[in-house]
């Protein structure tokens, strides 16, 4: 099987995950917001509040935030999601990550799959610490994955070497 999506594919997954997500996180609690997620660094509350900034960071919001991070990429994502759940309410935060469902707008320098891929590993980074089940598309988390597997930014390659992923459920 061949993990790729045509584009059309790639947003309608990325529309189709950001409601399924949205829905998820609707009805969660303040204290299931204020959980640790599996990113060391955030909340459950501040995983949503990131994926709400894919749609909405210009260009110069995104040099701003890395000159303040002083370049530092996780510093800045860090502080933009911090920024983000600080300002907004949840209800706001639910919201803008359903308003963004048909946005094809990505992070300034984004790949196309970049969305698709966040929100199907921050969507395990919210459920599993809640032991809550959060089931995507066979077929999305296989591009998704195939995606990040060779993605050099986030050193995907050096980080896998030696690593063989086998799906049992998408061929």
């Amino acid at each position: 099987m061949n993990p790729s999506l045509s584009r059309s594919a790639v947003d309608a997954a990325v529309a189709a995950e950001r409601l399924r997500l949205a829905d998820h996180v609707a009805g969660l609690t303040d204290e299931q917001w204020r959980t640790p997620s599996l990113c060391s660094a955030w909340t459950v509350r501040d995983v949503v509040a990131h994926l709400t900034t894919t749609t909405r960071i210009t260009v110069p919001g995104l040099l701003v935030a890395a000159v303040r991070a002083r370049g530092d990429f996780d510093r800045m994502e860090i502080a933009l999601a911090a920024a983000r759940a600080a300002a907004h309410t949840t209800a706001e935060l639910v919201g803008q990550l359903r308003e963004s469902a048909d946005s094809t707008r990505r992070f300034p320098g984004s790949a196309p799959l970049d969305p698709l891929m966040d929100l199907v590993i921050h969507a395990q980074d919210v459920a599993r610490p809640l032991g809550t089940a959060y089931v995507s598309p066979p077929e999305v988390v296989a591009a998704a994955l195939a995606h990040v597997a060779v993605n050099r930014f986030m050193g995907a390659p050096r980080r896998l070497a030696g690593v063989r992923l086998v799906s049992a459920d998408t061929g």
